[in-house]
């Protein structure tokens, strides 16, 4: 069956419950090549590995029309350790072992973080299908100080110069006109871009929005007329697209464009540098949150109010003598 742009296998589980399976691709006659293997791993019974259960959360996270991309990009990384564990054999140490690891290797403590929280998210989803009596608990480590990763216009223009390939350079533009997160822009499809109205809505339809919102956020002149020249040459539903498919993740060729130009970012980096440019600029803390789909101001505020030209300024006023 047609499942957000791509097809997907449709059935009832054994309790009832109607399920689909995602098959990774938009072409028919790839999906229905990929069927009859898709189907076996699907009856094949569950184990009680780490592995399997972490599959289930990706599997999980698909059929409720959610990204999976960065769970899975995680996974690369937590699958040597834990992938042939027990849930049982997850403990303090375990996690305290696979930080120190992830810190020799360069990572940071927040990627390092937010990896483990995605475990932890994995295990939770698994004691609440049933497939664990007790989640185990993770050991997550200090995320430590936020670092200030947004560039200015002369380095995103370098970075933009770096790009190689056209998904990439428009993959970038979206970004820093919408200041929308990487996962809501690799969603992104046509149907979503009102040319008429100049606007973008970036939930796409049947996506319940949760705590990372996507709003709806307008289309500036110079977005429009990128967007409009990538819509004639478009295969594809999705506006980033690579070899007439959706692309899954953007984070090698980002590297690449980064490591071309020297300008060290990465796809998320671009979220925060439109922040900061907006805060610059003098808008309001209220509006830059609902720009970028936040919960509340409180957060937009503890991170890009120190961008404001007025940051602070009544109270240093108040100290003149």
């Amino acid at each position: 069956m047609r499942h957000r742009g791509g097809w997907s296998i449709a059935f009832h589980d054994k309790d009832g419950v109607y399920r689909k399976r995602a098959l990774g691709t938009d072409d028919y006659t790839v999906a229905k090549a990929r069927a009859p293997q898709r189907w076996k791993e699907i009856q094949k019974p569950k184990s009680g590995l780490v592995a399997a259960l972490y599959q289930a959360y990706l599997e999980e996270l698909e059929e409720r029309g959610k990204s999976s991309s960065r769970q899975r990009d995680a996974w690369k990384r937590l699958a040597p350790v834990f992938a042939p564990l027990e849930p049982t054999d997850v403990t303090r140490k375990v996690c305290h072992a696979y930080v120190e690891q992830r810190r020799d290797g360069g990572a940071s403590r927040a990627t390092i973080h937010t990896e483990l929280l995605y475990l932890r998210a994995a295990l939770r989803s698994a004691e609440r299908a049933g497939l664990l009596t007790k989640a185990p608990h993770i050991t997550l480590p200090d995320r430590g100080a936020p670092a200030s990763r947004h560039l200015t216009r002369d380095q995103f223009r370098l970075l933009l110069d770096g790009c190689c390939a056209p998904h990439i350079r428009l993959y970038m533009q979206i970004a820093i006109a919408t200041a929308a997160r990487p996962s809501a822009i690799l969603d992104l499809q046509w149907d979503q871009v009102d040319f008429e109205l100049k606007r973008i809505d970036l939930n796409p339809p049947g996506r319940a929005q949760t705590s990372k919102r996507r709003p709806i956020v307008p289309i500036n002149d110079k977005l429009l007329g990128v967007l409009w020249e990538a819509r004639q040459g478009a295969i594809s539903a999705y506006v980033i697209e690579y070899g007439g498919g959706r692309v899954q993740s953007i984070k090698s060729a980002f590297a690449s464009a980064s490591a071309r130009s020297g300008v060290k970012a990465t796809p998320y980096s671009l979220r925060h540098t439109a922040a900061v440019w907006m805060a610059e600029a003098g808008v309001r803390m209220s509006v830059i949150s609902q720009y970028m789909g936040h919960t509340s101001t409180s957060v937009t505020e503890r991170t890009y109010a120190r961008y404001s030209p007025d940051y602070l300024q009544d109270a240093a006023a108040a100290l003149d003598y």
